[in-house]
């Protein structure tokens, strides 16, 4: 059975990091060299909870008590303090390298709340895939806010995601280039399940 709930800071944070890690293949490489390092960043962010990965936009599906996936969504959406992110990296011994001030002003600062809810993040744990865990995840966002619209951005060629959203409601909007230090940017489709005040 799949239990979701509010992250709390006696769950597995490192866990919850690594996944948020693992969501995306163009912004975090850009955040440090190596995974170790991606993961401690994030880790201290969520510690922190001054970013907009603190604790409250963050909500975990758990099997068996162990954390099979989870979901970031932009409810609390907490400034980004460029000295304090540059601390993390002191702290954990890691370059500020001018990737990760790119990321900082061309994503993170502009992670800001709209007038839709935002899922910013989504990740099964290998070892969860295929039992459901997405769906369960999103189901429950969408349970704890039924009188919103709630947006998220997905790569236009993961069809198997595209397919999951669309089947709980979601529709494509529009297509966009989305976020990459690189020369070569992802294209993405905007996808909205949108509230109707009649529903």
């Amino acid at each position: 059975m799949i239990e979701c709930t509010p992250l709390k800071i006696s769950d597995d944070i490192r866990k919850v990091a690594q996944l948020i890690v693992e969501t995306d293949p163009f912004i975090y490489p850009a955040l440090a060299g190596n995974e170790t390092s991606r993961i401690s960043v994030i880790e201290e962010m969520i510690k922190k909870g001054r970013f907009v990965f603190c604790k409250e936009n963050i909500f975990v599906a758990k099997r068996d008590d162990s954390i099979a996936g989870l979901i970031v969504c932009f409810i609390n959406t907490p400034s980004w303090h460029d000295e304090e992110f540059k601390e993390i990296y002191k702290n954990n011994d890691i370059e500020y390298t001018p990737s990760v001030s790119t990321v900082v002003e061309e994503y993170f600062s502009k992670t800001t709340a709209t007038d839709y809810l935002y899922i910013s993040n989504i990740c099964t744990a290998k070892e969860h895939q295929k039992k459901g865990v997405a769906s369960t995840l999103v189901n429950y966002i969408i349970s704890l806010f039924p009188q919103k619209s709630i947006g998220l951005h997905v790569l236009c060629d993961n069809q198997n995601a595209i397919r999951l959203y669309e089947k709980l409601g979601f529709k494509i909007q529009h297509k966009e280039t989305g976020f990459s230090i690189e020369k070569d940017k992802p294209e993405c489709y905007f996808m909205l399940k949108e509230y109707y005040e009649n529903d």
